[in-house]
């Protein structure tokens, strides 16, 4: 171990102005630790286990996130649709002969009020857990919770096609519990990099996991199609993901502990980097270690002026988002009379394509930042605006494009690709905002976008299947409500477009990027005389480097 006088001195890094650890910086407890791949069984070659959980956390989110979107794309199949013959009426697209969409073969003769609550339910368990997921994570460990959450899941996926033979309401309460245990995965993985992440690795492991809810979206709604659509019927779809999903907790349980110093197969030389980074940053940072987790500031956290307004714009945001995800599959089928294979693929696409700008947005905020072309609130606001007008914009062109197939496709594409602008700024915010209560603030805020998840659907089943009352639409000769009036989905677009200019408008305003008082100190006054003992110590610094 090299002397203590050799080291780059921690106390003058601490009042340096700089006030940040470089990341390159080797970590000396780290220099005469050998490898231990003999003894120590790694996951995968070149691969440490923070990333192999990691790895493991993105296919959980993937799982969870299939079992969310595939009952939007199972309705299809699991209902009578009203207007599989004729040409519909109103102002319904003309059906193309070569495309052959599904006759009605489905069990149930649901309307349009009712698919939506089936869709919403799942909405209603998953804001009842948001909240207080992160603090049950943090007091019994990520590892059972995050369990907990996708097995309650994928039970409640295997159960979903009997609940729904048996009873309505079994379905509904069925879908509640599925809700219940998938709220638990975003808090939960926050506890999960902040047990095993060293600081300057934590953007990179939340990403690499969180990027599963996406990739379940990609996949699970073709895969959803391509079952639904086969010969064993929309019953596979959840067959299918309950269990794979219960595969994945197998692989969980195997593999993932709550703190490093618990695995059984870590190397020593990466637990003590894990460690000793920690520690090292903390100090380089002057920070202390606190014995006890600091209080929520909740009255200081709910008159934030800026994070009211982030969490009015997450609500706004979320209400397209959920739309989308919900609705998308009913619109290509009703609207464009896509067979469920090809509306599966294509009611995915858009994410696909939001993937893909959101890691983009991400890139391109980090360089501005880094290279203070605009102030982070500047940064912030730019892509959080650009992402809700032009999602909103493009919504309503999609919706007054009239029939032609391949330019409402390509306009939801871009839509939906513009809604990676706001994910990549709206939700990195807290942590701009008080990284110290973070997890507190995002449980809130999904509590309030998950009502967005409750209301979107079933405002959008008013409007559509309510046509005599909101637009004075027809009625079809078995009773059922002309649900192929491209009329009614222009408000549900156009209503969603407003919603999301409404979200810009706040967040251009009222939104910061600025670290608030609470996020340190107990009240506004000792964070400004803070503000002035820093000061001072800046003036130390600069007397002593200023010393011949």
């Amino acid at each position: 171990m090299a002397p203590t006088s050799a080291r780059t001195p921690l106390l003058k890094r601490s009042i340096s102005p700089a006030g940040a650890l470089q990341e390159n910086e080797s970590t000396e407890a780290l220099d005469d630790l050998e490898q231990e791949q003999n003894d120590k069984c790694q996951l995968m070659p070149c691969l440490p286990w923070r990333y192999a959980i990691a790895v493991v956390g993105l296919f959980g989110f993937a799982s969870g996130y299939a079992m969310r979107a595939n009952m939007s794309v199972a309705i299809v199949k699991m209902v009578k649709n009203s207007s599989s013959s004729g040409e519909g009426h109103g102002s319904a697209c003309p059906r193309p002969h070569t495309n052959g969409t599904d006759e009605s073969t489905g069990d149930f003769d649901w309307d349009e009020n009712t698919q939506a609550l089936v869709l919403s339910s799942f909405f209603l368990g998953y804001a009842v857990t948001q909240f207080p997921a992160g603090r049950i994570s943090e007091v019994y460990g990520p590892r059972l919770v995050f369990f907990s959450g996708i097995f309650l899941s994928a039970i409640g996926s295997l159960l979903t096609p009997i609940c729904a033979h048996t009873n309505f309401g079994l379905l509904i309460v069925c879908r509640f519990v599925m809700g219940l245990g998938e709220a638990v995965l975003y808090p939960c993985y926050q506890v999960v990099v902040s047990n095993w992440a060293p600081p300057t690795e934590k953007s990179r492991m939340t990403v690499l996991g969180t990027t599963g809810n996406t990739w379940g979206t990609i996949l699970g709604m073709p895969i959803s199609g391509l079952l639904a659509g086969s010969s064993l019927g929309w019953e596979s779809v959840f067959y299918f993901f309950g269990f794979s999903s219960i595969l994945w907790c197998v692989f969980w349980a195997l593999l993932v502990y709550n703190y490093p110093h618990q695995h059984p197969r870590i190397t020593q030389r990466e637990k003590t980097l894990i460690e000793t980074k920690k520690r090292e940053y903390s100090e380089a940072l002057g920070q202390q270690h606190c014995a006890t987790r600091p209080p929520v500031p909740w009255k200081a956290m709910f008159t934030s002026v800026p994070y009211i307004a982030n969490v009015f714009t997450a609500f706004c945001y979320s209400w397209g988002w959920y739309m989308l995800l919900t609705e998308l599959p009913t619109y290509m089928n009703n609207i464009l009379h896509f067979k469920i294979d090809q509306n599966a693929f294509l009611s995915a696409l858009p994410f696909l394509f939001m993937s893909i700008v959101s890691n983009i947005a991400a890139f391109s905020q980090d360089k501005l930042m880094e290279r203070k072309t605009f102030s982070k609130t500047v940064v912030r606001k730019i892509f959080a605006v650009t992402g809700l007008l032009g999602s909103g914009i493009f919504l309503a062109l999609a919706s007054f494009a009239g029939c032609d197939h391949v330019v409402i496709v390509a306009l939801l594409c871009i839509a939906v690709a513009m809604v990676g602008c706001i994910v990549s700024s709206l939700l990195v915010n807290y942590l701009d905002l008080a990284p110290n209560f973070a997890g507190s603030m995002m449980g809130v805020s999904n509590c309030v976008m998950a009502i967005a998840g409750i209301v979107a659907p079933l405002v959008t089943g008013a409007i559509v299947a309510g046509g005599q009352a909101v637009t004075g639409g027809q009625v079809v000769m078995d009773g059922h409500v002309d649900t192929t009036d491209l009329e009614h989905w222009q408000i549900v677009f156009c209503l969603t477009a407003g919603i999301h200019a409404m979200g810009a408008l706040v967040f251009i305003i009222f939104a910061s990027a600025e670290e608030q008082w609470w996020n340190c100190y107990p009240s506004r006054e000792a964070a400004e005389l803070a503000a002035k003992e820093n000061e001072l110590t800046k003036e130390r610094y600069y007397k002593v480097v200023a010393l011949p």
